[in-house]
Formats: structure tokens, sequence, C-alpha cells
């Protein structure tokens, strides 16, 4: 992943940013928002619970394999998929010759990118040495699967409730990797953690 590095004011003041779906809407156009949020704009903000915020925060940007742009605040974390960025075509990601693209890799916001990503960041917040993490905003597909990482990276994720397909979609993913022979639970080195002098 590649990084590069700004300097901004502390945004994470304001804990509630990014898309604030209507909570009042039961009905088909709830769903429609719904399913253009999950599939186009996806997103997810994170923040570390024992985060310490200073005036300054440098940002690094980092690049997901997904083409996804990962804003790393240091004590935070946010993530969205690209806008305007056109699906890739099969012959142009295998060299197979077919065109098109069932949405699931290679588009922005497609649930394989989704995944991966999520992915990524939980690797990222492992490596910080995070132990637990809240979950500030997200679209629905996001907050489950980084629910799902949370769980195989060994962290804690609060402001997520799974619901039980969640539960079960979890129990499937562990026995799917144990069918096959794969280690599950990913145990990465972690980033020692900084001594705030005077802290007690």
């Amino acid at each position: 992943m590649a990084k590069e590095s700004s300097s901004v004011s502390n945004i994470w003041t304001q804990r509630s940013l990014g898309i604030s779906l209507p909570k009042n809407l039961e009905s088909e156009l709830h769903a429609n928002v719904e399913y253009l949020c999950n599939n186009l704009y996806p997103f997810l903000q994170l923040v570390n619970v024992d985060a310490v915020f200073t005036e300054e925060t440098m940002v690094n940007f980092i690049l997901a394999s997904t083409g996804w742009i990962i804003h790393d605040y240091g004590e935070a974390i946010s993530a969205s998929a690209l806008h305007g960025k056109k699906p890739k075509k099969k012959d142009e990601a295998s060299g197979d010759g077919e065109g098109g693209d069932d949405g699931a890799s290679g588009g922005s916001g497609g649930i394989g990118d989704q995944i991966i990503t999520a992915s990524e960041i939980a690797h990222l917040i492992a490596e910080k040495g995070w132990s637990a993490v809240e979950l500030i905003a997200g679209t629905k597909m996001m907050q489950r699967f980084i629910w799902v990482e949370s769980k195989k990276y060994g962290f804690a994720l609060s402001g997520y409730t799974p619901d039980a397909n969640d539960e079960k979609c979890y129990d499937r993913l562990v026995k799917n990797a144990k069918v096959k022979g794969l280690i599950w639970e990913k145990h990465v080195a972690k980033k020692p953690k900084n001594e705030i002098s005077g802290a007690g």
C-alpha cells in the first residue's frame, strides 16, 4: 500500500461524518437509497477508543489494493469508494478476453472491493496495536465487513450490533477456512504503544 501525508485541522471533534440515512423511511425508497449507498457510495469511519487527539493531525493517504484511498488520521481511519472510477473489464483484469463486470470485483464500490478494503483497514488497525475501535459511521455492508474483520484480527468493535445473519455469515467463513486448511485468525506484529508522560 502506497502512503502520502498531509496535515489538517482536527476534524474528528465532529464525530458523525458521512452520509446520514433517514431512519424514519421504512419504505421502498429507503431500500433503494440503502442499496445505492451500499453499492455505489460505500464508506467507513472508525476511531481508536483510546484516542488522544491534538490540534494538528497528520493524515496519511494509503492506497489500498482496490484503488480506494484509506485516510489514516493517526487515531482514526476512514475510507470510501472512489467516485467516477470505471469498473475494470474482465479482459483488463485477467486477460481472458471477455468484457463486463459483475460488480463483485474491480469496480469502485463492488462487494469484492469492500471486503478487501475492510480487510486492509483491519490489518492497519492491528498493526497500530489498537485493542478496541468505535464505529462512527458507515454503510451497512462495510459495517458488517469490518465487524467480521475485527473478530478475525482480535480487536473489539463498538457501535455495531451483529444480527443473526451476521453471526451465520461469520460461522460460514470460519468453517470454510477450516475446510480449506486456512488460518482464520490473523496475527500481526503490533507497533509498540507510545507512553504518554504524566498519564496515570
